[in-house]
């Protein structure tokens, strides 16, 4: 008897619509993913030559980087099941993380700038 409610419920669980729907959006978001990696790739490049060059990071690269790894990471959790919430093109795209990644940066420019106030012995220029 307990094979007959487990293959019962087991059809039930092959005809949820829910799951097949789910399948959809992880083949899609698979996909962003995917492409997501090659324009992180560049951003990546660019932002280095940017600070290989002019020694400064670009401000729109650092904020977009920052509002990119956010949404990389609501695609992981969506297709690992540990998020329902369906990230961009079907919700809002991530726009803090951006700014938090601007924050950091600017903390550690400023700590840079401390230590090379310092001489090697630790006495202020």
């Amino acid at each position: 008897m307990t094979d007959e409610i487990r293959t019962d419920e087991l059809k039930e669980n092959i005809k949820a619509q829910d799951t097949w729907l789910r399948l959809l959006f992880i083949i899609i978001y698979g996909a962003i993913l995917w492409l997501s990696a090659i324009v992180l790739a560049f951003v990546v490049v660019f932002q280095f030559l940017s600070v290989l060059f002019t020694r400064e990071t670009q401000k729109n690269l650092l904020e977009f980087g920052g509002a990119l790894a956010e949404y990389v990471r609501q695609i992981v959790a969506y297709l690992t099941f540990n998020s329902e919430y369906k990230p961009f093109p079907f919700g809002d795209w991530p726009e803090k993380a951006g700014e938090a990644a601007a924050a950091k940066t600017t903390a550690k420019k400023k700590k840079t700038a401390a230590r090379k106030k310092t001489t090697p012995d630790g006495a202020a220029s």
